[in-house]
């Protein structure tokens, strides 16, 4: 005789308690370049070199920086676009 038995298939909802959290608050995760691999400590806010695996930076494309981003108003300035007194 042979006994099977069958398990619930395991979800990404499920269990709670074998999802990983990640600390994204240091340097590695918030700085203006960080390392690919995003080693403990590394990132700076110049071009370099990770001290802990030798991978060059790359630029933080998930950096909210207030310098960089676009002004959501068009032209610099706010208009309702009916105005055709001036073009873009």
């Amino acid at each position: 005789m042979l006994l099977i038995q069958c398990k619930p298939k395991e979800t990404a909802e499920q269990p709670a308690d074998k999802i990983e959290k990640v600390d994204t608050s240091g340097p590695e995760y918030t700085s203006k370049y960080i390392c690919p691999m995003f080693c403990k400590g590394s990132g700076s806010d110049q071009p370099g070199v990770c001290p802990a695996c030798g991978m060059d930076y790359v630029l933080n494309e998930n950096l909210d920086e207030p310098d960089n981003q676009e002004s959501n108003q068009e032209g610099g300035h706010e208009h309702e676009h009916g105005d055709t007194s001036h073009s873009h």
